[in-house]
């Protein structure tokens, strides 16, 4: 399967912008990252045109660490570029405010169709 080309974005989620206001393009293994950073983001069924797309976040949201791992598996496995996840780690923040302590950081290694490796990490 062929990497496609997708929108920069700052760690908001916001499109990224330089100096010049132009927006900046992703391709190859930035651009798939970048996906599944989205896809993990996204409440499922927020999307109206893919229902099936993201992650069942009222389901992790204070949930167990083993709960948000499988549910984190469960969304990537949906992207048909997504061969394996092999592996899904979560870290509990040392936060003391109820906010604070919902948002987790979870780094995941997975293997694309393409043989391709991939290593990221994104705060849920």
């Amino acid at each position: 399967m062929a990497f496609e080309r997708t929108l920069a974005l700052t760690s908001d989620g916001d499109i990224f912008t330089d100096a010049s206001g132009r927006a900046r393009f992703l391709s190859d293994e930035e651009a798939v990252i970048t996906e599944l950073k989205v896809l993990l983001s996204t409440i499922r069924g927020e999307d109206g045109f893919d229902t099936d797309h993201g992650l069942r976040l009222f389901e992790v949201s204070g949930a167990s660490s083993a709960v948000l791992e499988r549910e984190v598996r469960f969304a990537l496995q949906s992207d048909d570029r997504v061969a394996t996840v092999d592996r899904v780690t979560v870290e509990q923040s040392d936060a003391t405010t109820t906010a604070e302590l919902r948002n987790r950081e979870v780094t995941v290694a997975v293997t694309l169709e393409t043989d391709t490796e991939l290593n990221f990490g994104v705060e849920l």
